[in-house]
């Protein structure tokens, strides 16, 4: 007597893993547009944490990678762009990298504290 294997569960992960696959890709377009990076195919992989022939051999992927490097010909490179940032956007960055160094150092306060209330509360039990 042939026994009939039940394959839905394995179908349903692996169309649930291809859509989450193409939901990483289609945010790693959105936010490399966002950041205004370049768009080329080591980029998107990269953000995305796919492989570079896996863009290439999915031809809706592809097409559309091709299309937004035509349309990126023009514009200026990120770096280039940098180079030419004023004094005054320099000097408001480095204020903002400031304010968030000094957050993280708070926290990292609060967490080292914390750790030492927990160790002594461990110290204590045994």
């Amino acid at each position: 007597m042939k026994h009939k294997r039940n394959t839905d569960a394995v179908v349903a992960f692996a169309r649930q893993k291809k859509e989450e696959t193409e939901q990483k890709v289609e945010q790693a377009i959105s936010q490399l547009i966002k950041q205004n990076d370049r768009l080329n195919f080591n980029t998107i992989a990269t953000t995305a944490g796919v492989s570079k022939s896996y863009l290439y051999n999915h031809p809706d992927f592809r097409e559309r990678i091709d299309t937004l490097r035509k349309q990126q010909m023009g514009v200026k490179s990120p770096k280039a762009v940098k180079r030419n940032m004023s004094v005054e956007s320099k000097d408001a960055l480095i204020e903002v990298l400031r304010a968030h160094i000094k957050e993280l150092g708070n926290e990292n306060k609060q967490l080292k504290e914390e750790n030492r209330r927990i160790q002594g509360k461990l110290y204590e039990q045994i």
